[in-house]
């Protein structure tokens, strides 16, 4: 037996036993894995473990945002897909629900490297999901583009955003990272609305897929408040993560977490509102995928 094989035997007993889809995840990362062992580490392959549900899935993009590797992101991504593939079965996605861990941990914001600038245990969140007949390419264009209130008119009352790096390297076919600035309001009846900065990432991960091969690529995107919002209505934190995950050539996961610092979220009707708010995103996301315009805007 070659030193690759008895690696790949070692890195097996470290696994949990599966079948089907995720066994071919499992055979492929164990692959990888031994490949690039020595025969001094064989003992050392440690494989993450599969997220618990759908709320530790989004922990887990926006803390390994920047640093996770293509295997981690692609059995998170497996993982996503499982279950929204069951909730699709059951007739229940699109979905939207309360993120069931609640507000972000205190390591949970840390991944953020901003210090200790605000209490990330006042935030609640939500999660939201949607299977969108959407290429890739086009799903993660407007997901990046700049013209997001010509793509969302009835959303906000106004929306600027300003790429600060290359935004052509993060939608291009190798892995590369945009930033930007968003600025934007929205009206909320009875308060008077608010505008909001909202700093945000973007990044190609290949081989972060649903398949965990090469070709297999997911788009992510995190953004965070660094200060409150101005106006009636009182928004003291936004932080959120969003993925899109291809099924196949003209479909794609949809897949939202965001925690929300804001007046009235404790209270279930405020709640509810917010729910159905980003409801409308994902229906207007799908819309947008059908349609020939507007283009999303992704010039430099």
């Amino acid at each position: 037996m070659g030193a690759a094989e008895r690696a790949e035997v070692e890195c097996r007993r470290n696994l949990p036993r599966a079948t089907g889809a995720k066994d071919k995840w499992h055979t492929q990362t164990v692959r990888r894995c031994a490949l690039s062992l020595g025969i001094a580490l064989l003992t050392a392959c440690e494989l993450p473990e599969a997220p618990q549900d759908l709320d530790d899935a989004a922990r887990r993009y926006f803390r390994g945002f920047e640093k996770a590797a293509p295997d981690e992101l692609s059995l998170i991504s497996f993982t996503v897909d499982k279950q929204l593939r069951a909730l699709e079965a059951d007739g229940d996605l699109p979905m939207s629900s309360e993120a069931p861990g609640g507000a972000l941990s205190a390591s949970d914001f840390a991944a953020l490297g901003l210090g200790p600038i605000a209490d990330s245990t006042s935030t609640r969140g939500i999660i939201v999901a949607s299977s969108i007949p959407c290429s890739f390419a086009k799903a993660r264009a407007i997901l990046a583009a700049r013209n997001q209130l010509a793509l969302y008119p009835d959303l906000f009352t106004g929306y600027t955003r300003t790429y600060t790096s290359d935004l052509t390297a993060a939608l291009s076919s190798t892995e590369g990272a945009a930033s930007w600035t968003s600025v934007y309001s929205v009206d909320v009846p009875l308060y008077g609305g608010y505008t909001t900065t909202l700093f945000g990432n973007g990044r190609t991960v290949w081989g972060g897929g649903i398949g965990g091969e090469r070709s297999d690529p997911i788009f992510l995107a995190r953004g965070f408040t660094k200060f409150p919002a101005t106006g009636g209505y009182r928004l003291s934190q936004q932080y959120d993560v969003e993925v899109m995950i291809p099924r196949g050539p003209n479909e794609v996961f949809h897949f939202f977490a965001v925690w929300l610092d804001m007046q009235g979220i404790e209270d279930s009707f405020t709640f509810g509102e917010v729910l159905k708010r980003f409801r409308r995103i994902e229906r207007r996301t799908a819309e947008l995928c059908a349609a020939s315009v507007p283009e999303p805007d992704v010039s430099p």
